[in-house]
């Protein structure tokens, strides 16, 4: 990959170290140009006559995210977030008391709150599967969960408050060897790591456009396999999805379009469609490799810093890299290196609670990495980390 090329396409990428890319990436200057350039055209000619004349340009969105995740594109619906997405996905499943969502105990907070929610209005079960010493998602304990009542595997890819990845090929392929509903969170993998959903073999992937694929923050997209969507009935329905033909009748169109809401920002898709076309000319795959080189660059040396503990645990991991500092608050270390010119988030127990009351961890320190961080970003970094 051409580094120095691409922290040329990122603007201000010399002034600030950012390694915060999965809060919200920095992104390339092509992202903003394209959400400028069609803002300035609304004001111009107006919003509903600039996207009759955008259709073609609107449509290239749909093929570029069907590329980056081996679908098609008519199963890609755009949301605002990935909760959205999420949200969308789970309660358009008919889920009866009784049934059994399985997911693991890596599972982000607002997805958890969705299955406690159906829980309570719905008399559902939740199995949460643990981690062992080689996964953090034992693939034997959740073949012996798995019984008649399962109705949903959902699973967070990578969580966000950690640089474990949990496999969900393999859990794919047990998924669809008992023939469930198999939904993925991609929330922090997107961008990231390859994540086609063809090997993957989900019914389901959530996703953002802010964090790894390096877009606008106020959208993202849900993938549904278009075999499953005549099983579905979306929790609310808008003229995208359904067509009201009497008094008292409407029909369903049963198109992925029922997940989509009528209105967009449309100078944002055009932002997410700028930020997919990068990732997809770069390609994921050497993305995923530069990633993962710099973010075990910086473990390495982290190991050599005393009092700093990571807890990403084994096996392969991401370029979230989650650590604390002994005796040194979280919030403290975050506004140290903010001095420095340094971005970095915190975890709080909630994001991830299950995990995170496993590892003892009220809070902990977040620093991702991107493709376009360096070597020597790290070491000023870790320099910084040591002193405090």
């Amino acid at each position: 990959m051409d580094i120095d090329k691409i922290r040329t396409d990122t603007l201000h990428c010399q002034d600030i170290i950012h390694f915060n890319n999965a809060g919200a990436s920095l992104p390339t200057k092509f992202v903003n140009e394209a959400i400028i350039h069609y803002l300035t055209q609304e004001e111009t000619i107006g919003g509903y006559e600039l996207e009759a004349a955008k259709q073609t340009e609107i449509a290239e969105i749909y093929d570029e995210i069907a590329k980056l995740i081996h679908c098609d594109s008519n199963e890609i619906a755009l949301t605002d977030n990935a909760t959205t997405a999420f949200n969308r996905a789970i309660f358009s499943i008919d889920f009866k008391a009784g049934d059994t969502i399985i997911t693991s105990e890596l599972e982000y907070g607002n997805n958890f709150l969705n299955y406690l929610r159906l829980k309570k209005e719905k008399g559902i079960n939740i199995k949460t599967i643990p981690g062992n010493n080689d996964s953090p998602f034992d693939l034997e304990e959740f073949e012996k969960a798995i019984d008649d009542s399962t109705k949903l595997v959902a699973v967070t890819h990578m969580p966000t408050n950690s640089g474990a990845v949990v496999p969900i090929e393999a859990i794919g392929q047990i998924t669809k060897a008992h023939d469930i509903l198999y939904l993925v969170d991609t929330c922090q993998s997107i961008g990231h790591y390859p994540t086609f959903v063809d090997k993957i073999g989900c019914d389901f992937l959530t996703a953002t456009g802010r964090k790894y694929l390096r877009g606008p923050r106020g959208v993202g997209f849900l993938y549904v396999n278009k075999n499953i969507l005549n099983k579905l009935e979306p929790f609310s329905i808008e003229m995208t999805g359904a067509e009201w033909k009497s008094i008292d009748h409407y029909q369903k169109l049963g198109t992925i379009k029922m997940f989509e809401g009528w209105e967009k920002p449309y100078s944002l898709v055009m932002g997410l469609s700028a930020a997919v076309k990068y990732a997809n000319n770069l390609g994921i795959e050497n993305i995923w490799k530069r990633v993962s080189f710099v973010a075990n660059d910086l473990r390495t040396k982290l190991q050599n810093v005393n009092g700093v503990t990571i807890y990403d645990g084994k096996g392969e991991l991401s370029g979230i890299v989650s650590i604390t500092k002994n005796g040194v608050d979280t919030t403290k270390l975050q506004n140290h290196l903010r001095k420095h010119k340094i971005n970095t988030s915190i975890s709080p127990q909630f994001t991830s609670l299950t995990d995170m009351q496993k590892k003892n961890l009220m809070t902990s320190n977040r620093l991702s990495l991107h493709y376009y961080n360096t070597t020597e970003e790290i070491d000023k970094v870790v320099e910084t980390i040591d002193r405090i």
